[in-house]
């Protein structure tokens, strides 16, 4: 158990108000404890729902023990403390994220237990397991990494400039230093080879490390992309050949944000719409329906964040397309094909509320709707039972990544 701290000169009712709070924290911190170590399956929200209660009751006590400490070792004891604080709210944030996963997984699994399931319902369960499985670094494993940068390196361009190697950066159209980009996966690693199989189709298997699914971006760029803030999408053309993309920054609030990669005095503001540039000697482009992907992700996400600050409103198409003028559009027009799974593309038409609803004050759009079933895979190549595969791929989907973040999962809600 912990060391009781010594009460400071001049007790008072305060300091004894404030141990019994200290010594009840550190009561319920040990039931958590006890009854997380009790569980011997940690791949549950009910265990992290134990950690996270564990977490909390060790910052009350960390901040009582701050509160309390003798004036002479104040100051040196909030220095040691600030740390500790640290360490532990980051401890809580990761089994918030945690229980995020698992409760999700666990409504897809016990909606697909219903004879007659919620298809509605166990779609948007399933694109909340994906959020939330969506890490703001979403970097690749050591064991893949030098496959997937081999494979970018050879499909958009690498050479060797006196003793330095160097890489093609398709934001600057122009050759950097390799060490100062990183491969960027636009269909994150911490969701699995078989989820993305599962989502675009079984021509999809195997592509995870492949240059189809990744571009090189600066860090900071790369951190930003995936945390939608900035998603990438094709021009408004029908005639560039191979298809041309641009930069759109969603969330204006870094758009006065320094950008100095692009030069003295750049902003992120003129990265938005700011077309990527790939060698001229190399017609290789990242495969559409990665970058459609995270799109529509970025769309959900507006979406959200929106439906947080408007209570109650149903019908959010109209503003989010606000955001990205014609870049919908772009995506039937420009570069059409089919990306997605049916079910996938129905869940997002879902999340986003495009189309017909029940609600009487919402306005129908079916030809977004449409819009977005156009790129739907093929019926030949549907699973043959919805809930099955969905089940199976939510079951398998890796709940732990090497890149999990304590500090931020990367999926805030904006505008602010």
């Amino acid at each position: 158990m912990s060391q009781v701290p010594v009460p400071p000169r001049g007790s008072s009712k305060s300091f004894n108000e404030k141990l019994a709070r200290r010594n009840e924290a550190d009561r319920i911190r040990n039931e958590a404890q006890k009854s997380a170590d009790s569980l011997e399956d940690e791949k549950s929200a009910e265990y992290w729902t134990f950690r996270k209660r564990e977490a909390e009751a060790s910052l009350v006590i960390n901040e009582i023990d701050a509160e309390i400490a003798e004036k002479g070792t104040e100051a040196e004891r909030r220095r040691k403390d600030s740390k500790g604080k640290a360490w532990l709210e980051g401890d809580k944030k990761r089994a918030e994220q945690k229980i995020r996963r698992y409760e999700a997984r666990s409504r897809v699994v016990e909606t697909a237990k219903i004879a007659n399931p919620n298809l509605v319902a166990m779609r948007a369960s399933y694109l909340e397991l994906l959020m939330s499985l969506w890490s703001k670094n979403s970097l690749s494993s050591r064991s893949s990494e030098g496959d997937f940068m081999y494979d970018l390196r050879a499909n958009y361009g690498a050479k060797k400039i006196a003793r330095d190697h160097h890489v093609w950066c398709p934001m600057l159209g122009k050759w950097v230093l390799k060490c100062t980009v990183e491969a960027a996966h636009l269909f994150p690693f911490s969701l699995g080879q078989q989820t993305m199989t599962y989502i675009f189709g079984d021509d999809a298997d195997g592509e995870m490390n492949k240059a189809s699914n990744g571009l090189f971006l600066y860090g900071h760029i790369h951190e930003k992309f995936n945390r939608h803030w900035i998603t990438i999408v094709p021009c408004e053309t029908e005639t560039e050949k191979p298809q041309e993309y641009k930069f759109l920054v969603l969330d204006q609030d870094i758009w006065n944000h320094e950008l100095d990669d692009l030069g003295k005095g750049c902003t992120y503001a003129d990265l938005h719409e700011r077309k990527l540039i790939f060698e001229s000697k190399h017609s290789y482009r990242p495969s559409a329906r990665y970058l459609y992907f995270h799109y529509l992700m970025a769309m959900l996400r507006i979406a959200h964040g929106q439906r947080a600050k408007k209570a109650g409103t149903t019908s959010l198409w109209a503003e989010v397309t606000k955001m990205t003028p014609g870049a919908s559009r772009a995506w039937v027009t420009a570069a059409p094909g089919r990306y997605l799974r049916e079910p996938i593309l129905r869940a997002f038409i879902e999340g986003i509320n495009i189309g017909h609803f029940d609600d009487e004050e919402t306005t129908d759009n079916p030809e977004a709707a449409n819009d977005m079933l156009s790129h739907a895979v093929t019926s030949a190549d549907l699973p043959p039972d919805e809930t099955a595969n969905m089940l199976e791929t939510a079951t398998q989907i890796p709940m732990e990544s090497e890149d999990d973040d304590s500090s931020d999962d990367g999926w805030q809600a904006f505008p602010k």
